[in-house]
């Protein structure tokens, strides 16, 4: 949705708490003007449903609050891949895991 918006420094509300496959993978990739994340509220997460949101955005210092607590696959993969600012990693309180779901986070 804003992938590549090189001048994006605020991000949109995201207050869906239940998502699909896919839904926000890649939506911020590449803004790398992103100071900082939407509060992230889902707890029921789907494949790939945050996959490379923030990738690249590069003057990112610390990543959002994740309150799921049961994944789904590739739920996070490359999330944070290429933020070469993030002093601050989230919390991964999940204890139940799936595939994939931390692959190349950071």
């Amino acid at each position: 949705m804003f992938c590549q918006c090189k001048n994006l420094i605020e991000p949109p509300e995201l207050p869906a708490t239940e998502l699909k496959d896919s839904c926000y993978s890649s939506m911020f990739y590449g803004c790398t003007s992103l100071k900082k994340t939407p509060e992230l509220h889902a707890s029921v997460l789907a494949t790939s449903c945050y996959d490379f949101m923030f990738s690249n955005c590069i003057l990112l210092t610390k990543g959002p609050e994740l309150p799921a607590m049961k994944l789904a696959p590739e739920c996070y993969k490359g999330m944070f891949c290429g933020c070469l600012s993030l002093t601050v990693a989230p919390a991964l309180p999940a204890k139940e895991l799936e595939i994939d779901c931390y692959r190349a986070m950071f």
